[in-house]
């Protein structure tokens, strides 16, 4: 199951290489590497025998299994899909990493001056030519403008989920991945093992608290990532209009790429995908007041402009 370490990771948006994040890894790390949610996982793991480490690997991989089942938007039996094909006022019993994934963005969405909205499935499969998905998530559907409605009501202590509103459909794919890092490395962090970086598709990333310090290489653009703390990068280069905003269910990006450095891969991800609909006065605010750094880059090979404390060095 373990590999050799690989010296760094490309990102997802390998049609476009450039920018992309490289991590200059300690030898000593062992690379256990999954694939799941259409994409690569590297779990970059040390601090204990390599057997060890890979057991605790296949537990990880395991999980990302089981959150997929639970999030996906093209899965028919998921928690996301049976969601959405609620009518209003009912309400189904859901697993706990979907009640927890459900918080963490709309915790995300508050911090991000909803620039990030979980309820954007519809714009978002017809923006990836992906209409037919719409069936199993309960059929065509007005779309609706999702921003400033209460779509799903949460009870955290039953694991029960509401539905509210009808239109707007349920698509945590903008904060999925990043959930399930969070989720890997509190499950590492019971099998004792707290050095290492987790990847999901070279476009995030998250340190493991007891890990050295890194340096996280954006072209030109170097950067220090704490212990403890995510990176996650978001960009049109490979799907163009992908992107959605929250106001009007269109295709938003102002940017051709973002960077988001946060407490958290889940945070991290959405961010990075906020970011592209953002002014920089909305940037610069949220650095501010959330303890979020961003990057943003207009065009390709333009100069990357900085909010926050994204530019640290060890």
């Amino acid at each position: 199951m373990g590999s050799a370490p690989t010296r760094f990771c490309n990102s997802i948006y390998r049609k476009k290489p450039s920018p992309v994040i490289q991590f200059p890894l300690d030898p000593s790390l062992t690379a256990f590497r999954h694939s799941a949610m259409a994409t690569e996982w590297v779990l970059y793991l040390g601090g204990q025998d390599s057997a060890y480490l890979g057991s605790a690997a296949l537990e990880a991989f395991q999980l990302i299994e089981q959150i997929e089942d639970k999030l996906s938007l093209y899965r028919e039996n998921s928690d996301v899909c049976r969601i959405n094909r609620l009518s209003i006022e009912s309400s189904i019993q859901v697993d706990f990493d979907t009640i927890a994934c459900l918080e963490a963005a709309f915790a995300a969405s508050a911090m991000l001056d909803e620039t990030f909205n979980p309820f954007l499935g519809a714009p978002a499969l017809q923006a990836k030519d992906q209409i037919d998905e719409l069936e199993h998530n309960g059929g065509p559907k007005e779309n609706g403008h999702a921003a400033q409605k209460h779509i799903v009501a949460i009870d955290r202590q039953n694991r029960v989920a509401k539905k509210l509103e009808s239109g707007p459909l349920l698509d945590l794919g903008g904060i999925g991945k990043g959930f399930a890092l969070d989720r890997i490395a509190e499950l590492l962090l019971d099998w004792e093992i707290d050095t290492g970086l987790l990847v999901s598709g070279g476009s995030t990333a998250l340190a493991l608290p007891d890990t050295k310090k890194e340096t996280l290489r954006l072209e030109a653009l170097d950067c220090h990532l704490e212990p403890g703390r995510a990176i996650a990068s978001s960009g049109e280069g490979v799907l163009p209009n992908h992107i959605i905003a929250p106001l009007d269910s269109q295709p938003g990006a102002r940017y051709a790429r973002s960077w988001a450095v946060a407490d958290g891969a889940a945070l991290a991800d959405a961010a990075s995908t906020a970011a592209i609909l953002m002014t920089s006065e909305q940037l610069q605010e949220t650095a501010k007041n959330a303890n979020i750094a961003f990057a943003i880059q207009a065009k390709e090979g333009e100069a990357i402009q900085t909010f926050g404390d994204f530019r640290q060095k060890p």
